[in-house]
């Protein structure tokens, strides 16, 4: 069981060098923004101040833990998602979640397949909020088809068929068409073989 955002801050004002504590409360935060949005926020605008939020958190996690992985996947993720909310023009916001999730994988270990995927999707959701034709709309595109490769590289072959299954919801979820998602997968599968 989760404890409760007022449990995670009473924790928080007796330890508050504990960066689990900083991650867990952060967390709490994007589960509760996430699974009732109007509850924490009524606008695009409000939804972003609470991302700020908990950015903030975030950002005292990894300075008190900087080898915890997770946090800057977090990070980068509400980054990513204030980009969506505001258009995709921030390029300080950009560079930011470039930042967070290049750490994710340093601090990470270059081994562990879900970070590729996380990155593969990250790397394909910037590349399409670039406009078309733009050179960093094809650069996203590598390095999101580099890091699929590399979670499929990584993945032990039991795991394989469910990796895939993951990578063609990623995909489809960000292009809006599961045709393309399931080419993409048969393409990435054709690049391992």
């Amino acid at each position: 069981m989760t404890p409760s955002q007022d449990k995670i801050r009473a924790a928080l004002s007796w330890d508050g060098v504990n960066a689990a504590y900083w991650y867990r409360l952060a967390s709490a935060k994007i589960r509760a923004l996430n699974d009732d949005p109007l509850a924490m926020a009524q606008t695009a605008q409000d939804r972003n101040a609470v991302r700020r939020q908990i950015n903030r958190l975030l950002e005292q996690a990894v300075a008190l833990n900087p080898f915890h992985s997770a946090a800057h996947i977090a990070q980068g993720g509400v980054i990513v998602d204030r980009l969506r909310d505001e258009g995709w023009q921030d390029a300080d916001g950009w560079h930011a979640a470039d930042l967070a999730f290049d750490r994710a994988v340093y601090f990470g270990g270059p081994l562990v397949p879900e970070r590729h995927r996380q990155l593969g999707y990250y790397w394909l959701v910037r590349a399409l909020g670039q406009a078309a034709g733009a050179s960093g709309r094809w650069q996203g595109w590598q390095r999101s088809s580099w890091h699929y490769r590399q979670a499929l590289a990584h993945t032990p072959s039991h795991s394989r068929k469910a990796l895939l299954g993951r990578i063609e919801a990623d995909l489809s979820r960000a292009t809006g068409d599961g045709q393309i998602a399931k080419k993409v997968v048969a393409e990435l599968l054709a690049q391992g073989d």
